[in-house]
């Protein structure tokens, strides 16, 4: 018996969008993880995949604009700006 396999997600700012297409191509190929786990932007795409959401669904949730003010990080585009 093959077990089906689970899909854990790591935190990354911007990550969600990431993560949302890596859904995307796993529900294309057909795959579907039996256990979902996360961590930060990781968390939010495993949690709004097990409520059901595609990764269609769930990146286009990221962009709606009443939500866009709560994944904003001020610091973050400087910092990466100043990393050589």
């Amino acid at each position: 018996m093959t077990a089906a396999p689970a899909l854990c997600l790591n935190s990354s700012f911007l990550g969600v969008f990431a993560h949302a297409g890596f859904v995307t191509g796993l529900e294309e190929a057909g795959v579907t993880p039996s256990r979902l786990s996360g961590a930060s932007a990781g968390a939010v795409v495993a949690a709004l995949r097990a409520h059901g959401k595609s990764g269609r669904e769930i990146f286009d949730l990221m962009l709606a604009s009443n939500l866009r003010g709560l994944f904003f990080e001020a610091g973050a585009l400087p910092r990466a700006a100043a990393t050589p």
